[in-house]
């Protein structure tokens, strides 16, 4: 009997890279085919990975700083041969890849080896690793539309998100029933600071709000801030997590998500069809978060909304806590406008959230003071 061949994954160093990855193997497996997974050689690959594949190959691979190229020159040659040792070894059936450096020799070893290589973009603009191993690609996978126009056509297709859960009816009862807005704050595999801080400011600026919501919070591992404590001081209910392998319960629980803007977490958003407010982490030189929160914000306004400042958070929050609806962009029109068009319209954009803004000012409830503190602004 002819051995089944593997399905072969290479990526690393996120769960967002990591676990979609994983998903779309898992999608492929029509014969119950083992899974070889090449991945970094850090904890959080080693807690994702661990007892849900076949064969686990960790590489010794990270981007280096210009003084450390000598030690990642060997690093690199050696994760390839490496690569090129194990592949030869199982001859798995394609490799599957959505991007990160740990990608780079497992692909180029599989092209050697002649082994087919389908890639997944996951995000609105293509990373470095996947546009340098597109050439090397037989089809390249993308789950926003204006990415395809990155790739060679002939070989891009569209596909949607690989979602990793399988229902959305989970009803975990978190917290007692309650008159309470069930908040999910959403950091990511390794948490974000960024985002945390921005929290912290919101409930401390705005200590309105904390007998209006309850909340849960994928703190990450970074942050050492004591948010059991800074819960209790302001007397929200709060159940705080580094890393759940089954968020899913979280998501289905949550009446409004605040999120970064990893493609995994607007598309599992969306997914459970949640209000969302995102907000992109911005790195100079890498604003690929940015890019993804205006394509989602762009084509579901209605579901998701990227407040570009504190103010426009406290916004957003206050009146999802009072209506239940996001502050939507009046425009989704991307045809090029005129520049005096432009200038109307956003002549209109001010005057309407100008009555809007002055209409939750003068109303005794818990955006009066959001907005009060910013009226002679307007």
């Amino acid at each position: 009997m002819e051995k089944i061949k593997p399905i072969c994954c290479a990526t690393g160093f996120s769960g967002g890279h990591i676990i979609p990855n994983l998903q779309w193997a898992r999608e492929q497996q029509k014969q119950n085919e083992p899974i070889l997974f090449f991945s970094a050689n850090s904890d959080l690959d080693n807690k994702l990975l661990k007892n849900n594949v076949d064969y686990h190959i960790p590489l010794h691979l990270q981007a280096p700083c210009w003084y450390q190229l000598p030690i990642f020159i060997f690093n690199f040659v050696f994760s390839f041969s490496k690569s090129f040792y194990y592949l030869n070894k199982h001859k798995p059936q394609v490799v599957l890849s959505t991007g990160s450096i740990i990608a780079l020799p497992v692909c180029i070893a599989a092209w050697l080896l002649r082994i087919p290589i389908e890639l997944f973009e996951l995000n609105a603009t293509p990373g470095q690793a996947i546009k340098w191993l597109a050439p090397l690609a037989n089809k390249i996978h993308v789950c926003f539309r204006k990415t395809k126009s990155c790739f060679n056509e002939k070989r891009c297709i569209f596909s949607p998100y690989p979602i990793r859960f399988k229902s959305k009816s989970i009803r975990a009862k978190i917290f007692a029933p309650s008159d309470r807005k069930l908040i999910f704050i959403q950091g990511g595999s390794q948490g974000s600071v960024s985002l945390n801080k921005k929290i912290k400011a919101l409930i401390e600026d705005y200590p309105e709000i904390a007998h209006k919501i309850a909340i849960i919070h994928q703190t990450g591992t970074i942050d050492t801030f004591d948010w059991k404590q800074f819960y209790n001081k302001h007397k929200i209910p709060a159940q705080l997590f580094q890393f759940d392998q089954e968020i899913e319960k979280y998501y289905a629980e949550a009446d409004l998500i605040i999120c970064r803007s990893g493609a995994g977490q607007l598309f599992e958003a969306l997914y459970f069809q949640k209000p969302c407010i995102t907000v992109p982490l911005e790195i100079p030189g890498n604003n690929h978060q940015v890019e993804n929160a205006q394509a989602m914000a762009n084509e579901y306004p209605e579901l998701i909304w990227r407040p570009k400042t504190g103010t426009e958070l406290a916004a957003s929050v206050g009146q999802f806590l009072e209506n239940g609806t996001l502050i939507v962009h009046p425009i989704k029109n991307k045809e090029k406008r005129s520049n005096a068009e432009i200038k109307r319209l956003a002549e209109e954009i001010m005057n309407e959230y100008a009555d809007v803004f002055k209409k939750l000012a003068d109303s005794p409830n818990i955006c009066s003071t959001i907005f009060r503190k910013r009226r002679n602004k307007l």
